[in-house]
């Protein structure tokens, strides 16, 4: 016996030939390409790196600033009333 082949738009992985799931009604709406989705992941994986762009300079920034030892060594008491009124000192 000889068959008629079979399409293959209709052929399905097993060797079942069905047009069922070739229909409209089996194709999701929307946006073909998943656009909106796309842009929602890149949209994300570019908050994520931001934030840790951001994580990281700040990190850097606060590695450089003094730290509390070298502040409280920093400090200088003058007595201000041998400053005459109206005048001008720097301490060093």
């Amino acid at each position: 016996a000889v068959s008629a082949p079979v399409p293959p738009s209709t052929e399905l992985a097993m060797g079942y030939a069905d047009s069922f799931y070739d229909h409209q009604h089996m194709r999701a709406p929307g946006d073909p390409t998943k656009r909106a989705y796309t842009y929602l992941v890149l949209g994300s994986a570019k908050f994520v790196a931001a934030s840790a762009a951001r994580a990281t300079v700040l990190k850097l920034i606060y590695t450089m600033s003094a730290s509390a030892d070298v502040l409280a060594k920093g400090s200088v008491e003058v007595d201000l009333g041998s400053i005459p009124l109206g005048q001008t000192a720097t301490i060093k």
